[in-house]
């Protein structure tokens, strides 16, 4: 294959045949998501961050309360999409203190929920004295 036709057919990009991958559905889901983030509330973080957590489990569970496996995945491209869109219009500074903010807040996590925690472990939130 000469060089030009080469090139031409790799400016194409890849090409998925006709009912190989419907993504209407992830499109959707990539919908649903950004309406969960733009009816959270912002003014008060923790309800707004337990909102949409609650939300994004409506999203991913069936009505039988069973896991749509799919979905799952579908949500975790569209949110790792749409942290990519945050991340790289960023300079590497503010990337960088945000990166910083997130390790802070990991350890935070830690600390406030030491893991791994079982059903014997004594709950961190029971404060009762035997």
């Amino acid at each position: 294959m000469p060089f030009d036709e080469l090139n031409d057919e790799l400016n194409q990009g890849p090409v998925v045949p006709d009912g190989l991958a419907d993504m209407s559905e992830t499109h959707q889901l990539a919908r649903q998501v950004v309406q969960v983030f733009r009816s959270a509330d912002f003014d008060n973080p923790a309800v707004g961050q337990d909102e949409v957590v609650m939300h994004t489990e409506n999203l991913v569970f069936d009505d039988d309360g069973s896991v749509d496996h799919d979905r799952v995945v579908g949500y975790l491209v569209i949110i790792n999409r749409f942290l990519a869109e945050i991340l790289w219009s960023w300079d590497a500074e503010t990337r960088d203190l945000y990166f910083d903010h997130l390790a802070e807040m990991v350890n935070e996590w830690s600390n406030t929920a030491p893991t791994p925690w079982f059903d014997t472990d004594p709950s961190p939130l029971d404060t009762e004295e035997d």
